[in-house]
């Protein structure tokens, strides 16, 4: 599932980014795989959150540090009631450019 600009909600705040997917579906599957094609041009950490109303917690996250340049940010955690995932990028959004966001349903 490759999300559009328009089924994103991007909301900037204290020079971090946070994208919001619209309601994910992924039925039967045991995991969710995330990657994010993006530019950064200042190493940096990516964090992603699952949850099942948007509520975030950082018991349902993980994140990985990433250099400078183009990279293929990978994610993978397991599905249980993840309806809605979040990705930070801790970078000020002038910093980065998102190429594009798939999530994919693994069974």
């Amino acid at each position: 599932m490759e999300f559009s600009s328009r089924m994103l909600d991007v909301k900037v705040q204290d020079g971090a980014t946070s994208i919001y997917t619209s309601k994910i579906s992924c039925p039967n599957s045991t995991d969710i795989g995330l990657g994010v094609n993006i530019f950064r041009a200042k190493a940096g950490q990516i964090m992603v959150y699952w949850s099942n109303n948007r509520e975030f917690k950082s018991d349902d996250s993980l994140g990985r540090y990433y250099p400078e340049g183009y990279v293929q940010a990978e994610f993978a955690f397991s599905s249980g009631d993840s309806n809605y995932v979040r990705v930070d990028i801790n970078a000020d959004k002038s910093s980065y450019e998102i190429d594009n966001l798939k999530l994919y349903c693994l069974y």
